[in-house]
């Protein structure tokens, strides 16, 4: 009996040690990324600007990728509903929601208008809304789907290798970055 008690003392001597290294490390993890963020606060404003040039550098093409993304997902719904009955093929102009996207970070890039043919400015497009609108019907169904799946295959392709060319684009300009920054 002495022995099994002996045993259970030290299986609970065992749990605790475990338990103040697993907190040990939580506080460990903790302090660490306190310390980033104190040095990030700290830093001097030189290289809090530079941080944030860096960022703006890199913004339109996580703009990019983002709708690139969401899109993916819009035309991916589409395909997937190809056969439900009375569902609407939808999409959106991604051109305008990038104008869009940029425009609300460069809304000081506005233009004068100084004829009423001319284009709008971005200042004037960032005030449209970014909405799916439904696509026009290609080719009639009987079951009222809109969806018309050489379109929507083309589309999800076009998408995808845009998608996959921004993300090369991206990683170049990372590399050169990383390179520079070597010296």
């Amino acid at each position: 009996m002495a022995g099994a008690a002996c045993a259970a003392s030290r299986d609970d001597k065992d749990s605790k040690k475990l338990l103040v290294k697993q907190r040990t490390e939580k506080l460990l993890i903790a302090t660490a990324r306190l310390a980033q963020l104190l040095l990030i606060v700290m830093l001097p404003t030189e290289f809090r600007t530079m941080l944030d040039k860096i960022a703006k550098h890199f913004d339109f093409q996580q703009k990019a990728l983002g709708l690139r993304a969401y899109r993916t997902e819009v035309l991916s719904s589409n395909i997937a509903n190809s056969d439900t009955p009375y569902y609407k093929a939808v999409d959106f102009d991604f051109k305008d929601a990038m104008t869009r996207a940029i425009g609300e970070s460069q809304s000081s890039m506005a233009m004068d208008k100084t004829h009423q043919t001319h284009l709008d400015g971005f200042a004037e497009q960032a005030d449209k809304d970014f909405k799916l609108q439904y696509r026009n019907e290609v080719q009639p169904s009987i079951d009222g789907n809109t969806v018309d799946m050489d379109l929507e295959r083309s589309a999800f392709a076009d998408n995808a290798l845009k998608y996959q060319s921004t993300l090369t684009f991206l990683n170049r300009r990372i590399s050169g970055l990383s390179d520079a920054i070597k010296g």
